[in-house]
């Protein structure tokens, strides 16, 4: 149930940067591991599977996720997504 509420929270934020900011720290606490420089996401999410989960299109989550790896506060390549320390989420 505690997954389910998280998941409303997520989708009830107004805007995509803090979706998907607030999904990958989710993703990142449940499905991550501590490396040196954040935590690494160890199963592997597709922009399609982001996009199902934070309720937008693909295309808004590719556009995002650029937009943070250009921040410097994560790094993603062919589903593998890292965070770094300086990714805060929303909620």
């Amino acid at each position: 149930l505690t997954g389910l509420k998280k998941r409303i929270e997520i989708v009830s934020l107004n805007n995509a940067h803090s979706r998907i900011a607030s999904l990958l720290v989710y993703l990142s606490t449940h499905f991550g591991k501590c490396v040196k420089k954040g935590k690494k996401i160890y199963i592997t999410f597709t922009h399609e599977d982001l996009a199902l989960l934070s309720g937008l299109t693909r295309e808004r989550v590719s556009i995002e996720m650029k937009k943070l790896k250009d921040m410097g506060a994560i790094d993603y390549k062919r589903g593998n997504i890292t965070l770094y320390k300086n990714l805060k989420s929303s909620t």
